[in-house]
């Protein structure tokens, strides 16, 4: 089994640890977070000269979870500014939801209990980030519930199939991860870390203090 990394964030646009995995074994690499906005380019040239990948919350499911909204504009320029900068790109995918203004357990379901949706979704994510130059994708589905745990497995797999088509055999596919304090937690919020750490090549755990533990 490859060896994974594993990244602590510290919220937008702040410094992350990698530990292990990448080009050399123990070394210490950064990640930083950027969404859309007036100030977002400017941001990304800034951190992209301190950290190694920047992450582009980009792209939102449908509430019905059966296809991705629409992309919102700049995504292309956001990457390409990280790699003039000297960082790697991910694009984000996740199940916030402008109705709800927060994340969605219902658009999460929707998605990940249906194998079509799943797939369709997956070859979506691998096209656009294609078209606007990203190196990768990272997913970041959170308020998941405990049965969603195996459609997220699947879909990481559809992902990382899809990705690797479209982007090449080492593009990267990484996850997003609601940190929580004990192994019950992560189960009720449907992570299965042992299928996931199997499948992504980067877990991010959200340890940054906006919310949760």
């Amino acid at each position: 089994m490859q060896r994974r990394s594993v990244v602590v964030t510290a919220g937008v646009l702040a410094a992350g640890l990698v530990l292990g995995g990448g080009a050399t074994a123990g070394a210490v690499t950064t990640e930083a977070y950027i969404g859309p906005g007036p100030h977002a380019v400017s941001r990304v040239a800034d951190a992209g000269q301190r950290a190694t990948t920047i992450g582009v919350d980009g792209v939102t499911l449908r509430d019905d979870g059966k296809a991705l909204a629409a992309a919102p504009d700049g995504l292309a320029r956001l990457a390409r500014t990280a790699h003039a900068a000297g960082a790697r790109s991910e694009l984000l995918v996740s199940n916030f939801s402008e109705t709800l203004g927060d994340f969605s357990p219902e658009t999460g379901t929707a998605l990940l209990a249906d194998a079509t949706n799943r797939d369709r979704v997956a070859r979506a994510l691998a096209r656009t980030a294609q078209r606007d130059g990203f190196d990768g994708v990272q997913i970041d589905l959170e308020s998941l519930r405990e049965q969603d745990r195996p459609g997220l497995v699947a879909f990481i797999d559809a992902v990382r199939a899809a990705v690797r088509e479209r982007l090449g055999p080492s593009a990267r596919t990484s996850i997003a991860v609601m940190a929580s304090t004990d192994r019950a937690g992560y189960r009720d919020t449907g992570y299965d870390l042992r299928e996931i750490a199997r499948r992504v090549d980067r877990v991010v755990l959200m340890t940054y203090d906006q919310h949760g533990p």
